[in-house]
């Protein structure tokens, strides 16, 4: 075979090659993204009622009550929905903060401050496991340094009820 038709057919080779690794890359960017915004969302609905507890909660100066029940639908829905998009820790810690209240419903009042304080932690947690999973892995921050914007003494109870 002639040099230059080697030469040729090395650099159309070359050519497809790299087309189908550049295809391959820009694939894989794209569905990355669109997982990546997937999640947004999913994270944007499970912090929602939440959210909206705290604002309550800034409104009225007082602590966050238990979730309301046009809330519990909302997370109930998301019970289901959670395992199939999220990681296992952001889902233990969506339960965590579930587990925390339903008991702040069934305890006795003594027991309620330290139940809450246990709550705004684990809530803490939750926010801070969809932080990592956003993209924020290498992170120096806390549940408490997160919950900490909203409650300002939530180091104090912490410590007092030795959490």
């Amino acid at each position: 075979m002639d040099k230059n038709l080697i030469a040729a057919l090395i650099s159309v080779a070359a050519a497809f090659v790299g087309s189908l690794i550049t295809l391959a890359f820009t694939h894989w960017s794209k569905s990355r993204e669109e997982l990546l915004n997937r999640k947004r969302e999913m994270y944007d609905k499970l912090l929602r009622p939440y959210i909206a507890l705290f604002h309550e909660m800034l409104a009225e100066k007082q602590n966050v009550p238990p979730l309301t029940q046009c809330k519990v639908g909302e997370i109930a829905e998301l019970s289901f929905i959670l395992p199939m998009y999220v990681p296992d820790k952001i889902f233990r810690a969506f339960q965590q903060v579930q587990q925390k209240a339903n008991k702040l419903q069934s305890d006795s009042e003594i027991e309620k401050a330290k139940v809450l304080t246990e709550y705004y932690l684990a809530l803490g947690n939750l926010v801070l496991e969809v932080r990592k999973d956003l993209g924020y892995k290498r992170t120096s921050l806390k549940g408490t340094d997160i919950i900490r914007n909203v409650i300002h003494d939530i180091d104090d109870h912490a410590k007092k009820y030795g959490l």
